[in-house]
């Protein structure tokens, strides 16, 4: 592309001209309104003019509380106890750590909570003793603390 000579018009001035005006229409929008700390040139976000709104119904958005996960103590100690059960009937290697046991509690208290079935419950540990940490799986106490877990969690 070559550019112009001395005395030529740029070629496309009006587009450009156009885009620069397009640029621009965009700007009030998007920069930070007067007196705005530095904070608010972190996130830099765009301002929006709400129309068709009351002020009531503005107020009653405000007042509205955000969705929070809620602090559920009980739910970790009963992922402890589910783990304490696993821990003291199966047959578990030594380099089992405990968050490894808990976090398979905490599947299993999910599922018991979402409707599963004792025997449903029972192939999980299977699956977790033979498959996962490679020890035999001895049926009678994997039938045996699944329906402790069971009884715990619907107990809780």
């Amino acid at each position: 592309m070559d550019l112009p000579q001395q005395g030529e018009a740029a070629p496309g001035k009006e587009l450009c001209q156009q885009a620069f005006h397009i640029l621009y229409s965009f700007l009030p929008n998007t920069l930070p309104h007067d007196g705005a700390g530095p904070s608010s040139l972190k996130p830099m976000n765009i301002r929006v003019a709400l129309r068709d709104l009351d002020s009531g119904s503005l107020n009653a958005a405000r007042l509205t509380p955000a969705h929070r996960t809620k602090f559920n103590p009980r739910a970790g100690i009963l992922d402890e106890v589910v783990a304490g059960l696993l821990w003291m009937a199966l047959d578990l290697p030594q380099d089992v750590s405990r968050p490894e046991l808990e976090t398979f509690a905490h599947q299993l208290v999910a599922r018991i909570r979402f409707g599963a079935s004792e025997t449903m419950i029972e192939s999980e540990i299977a699956f977790l003793q033979s498959d996962q940490l490679g020890r035999p799986a001895n049926h009678d106490a994997i039938h045996g603390v699944a329906g402790r877990v069971m009884n715990a969690v619907r107990g809780f």
